[in-house]
């Protein structure tokens, strides 16, 4: 009995204990830390409009699959991006990343938004070829899609891989009845999807080089989604 208590009495004893127990935690860490993060701190993912005023730029459009005329005057034009970030950060990455167009809302005559298109397609990464091979993408921090650009004097297009034949992804320019939409986009990945989320995007056909000016006849904006 003595001799029990005296080991046990020992400080070296209670050491190779402690140290014994820290390396197994530290095993077990090891083995299991991805499944441990996903239920303490679960990978996460949020969409929302990268720039209020979008971003001017002077782009040579080119209808798709057509060839590249030899003398092609470039377009002023607008886009608007949707910039998908991980709370997380780099050491959540959520893989296999894309942004999904979920619904389209035309406003009428009447002054009421109505559907006119309901699916699943995927939506184009910022400097992505429309015709790409469906990329998705790795999210560590954070990237951006596009959502729709506007060009002066001729269309607005809704930035989307695949055009199903029932979805109008352009609209001309008509100044007797603005383009008023309400799209839903969502933000979807292997391991978590973002919410949901409406974004209004209105244009009334006109044109102006300034962003404040622009934002007059055309702009996007937030909208809350109903719980």
């Amino acid at each position: 009995m003595q001799e029990s208590i005296a080991v046990w009495s020992d400080p070296r004893v209670w050491i190779s204990i402690v140290a014994a127990t820290g390396t197994m935690g530290a095993v077990i860490v090891a083995l299991f830390l991805r499944e441990l993060r996903a239920i303490i701190r679960p990978p996460k993912l949020h969409v929302e409009l990268a720039r209020e005023n979008g971003l001017p730029i002077t782009a040579h459009l080119i209808p798709p699959g057509q060839v590249v005329p030899a003398e092609l005057a470039p377009e002023k034009s607008r886009y608007y991006h949707l910039k998908v970030s991980n709370p997380r950060r780099k050491a959540d990455a959520v893989n296999g990343v894309s942004v999904t167009l979920l619904h389209v809302e035309r406003r009428g005559q009447d002054g009421q938004y109505h559907s006119t298109w309901k699916g699943d397609v995927p939506m184009v990464w910022r400097n992505e070829l429309p015709d790409s091979n469906g990329e998705k993408k790795i999210v560590g921090t954070w990237a951006e899609s596009d959502l729709c650009s506007v060009a002066r004097d001729k269309s607005l297009t809704l930035h989307v891989k695949i055009r199903p034949n029932d979805l109008q992804w352009r609209y001309a320019v008509d100044e007797t009845m603005p383009v008023d939409l309400i799209v839903t986009v969502q933000a979807r990945g292997n391991e978590a999807d973002s919410d949901e989320r409406k974004l209004r995007v209105f244009w009334d056909g006109h044109w102006e080089d300034g962003d404040l000016e622009m934002r007059r006849h055309f702009h996007v904006t937030h909208l809350l989604v109903n719980s």
